[in-house]
Parts: C-alpha cells; sequence; structure tokens
C-alpha cells in the first residue's frame, strides 16, 4: 500500500521498502517518523500527530517558482 496514512491507522506493523530492501519496519508509530521517512521521500514530508494520536503523512508543496525537492534536498 503506498497511501502511508491509511496504512498507519490499520495495519498492525509497516516495512518501508527502499529498493526492494527493508529500510525500517515496526508498529506504525515507530516507522511513520519525519526522521524515518525524510531520508527516503525528501525533506517536504511530515508526519502530523492528531489529538487521538493518529498519524497523517502530508507532503508539503514548495514555495512557488521552486523545483520540487527530492530525496536528496
Amino acid at each position: 500500500m503506498h497511501d502511508l496514512t491509511l496504512a498507519g491507522q490499520f495495519a498492525d506493523r509497516l516495512l518501508l521498502l527502499d529498493g526492494g530492501r527493508v529500510a525500517a519496519g515496526g508498529p506504525p508509530p515507530s516507522v511513520l517518523r519525519d526522521e524515518v521517512l525524510r531520508p527516503h521521500f525528501g525533506p517536504r514530508v511530515e508526519v502530523l500527530i492528531t489529538d487521538t494520536g493518529d498519524r497523517a503523512v502530508i507532503s508539503r508543496r514548495p514555495p512557488q517558482g521552486t523545483a520540487p525537492a527530492g530525496p536528496a534536498d
């Protein structure tokens, strides 16, 4: 599944794959963290934690007139 927010809401465990290799694994709170996701999805990925403890993974748009950021940024 590619929707990380949805996966985090319904899965007991997540595996983050990068190039066919496991980059991270465990319960959603241990995988859905900025410091785990940003090396793979870029610096504009952010994990928001709601007042109920749910996690939402979002990708912020770059400022208008700039190129999209990639994992190397």
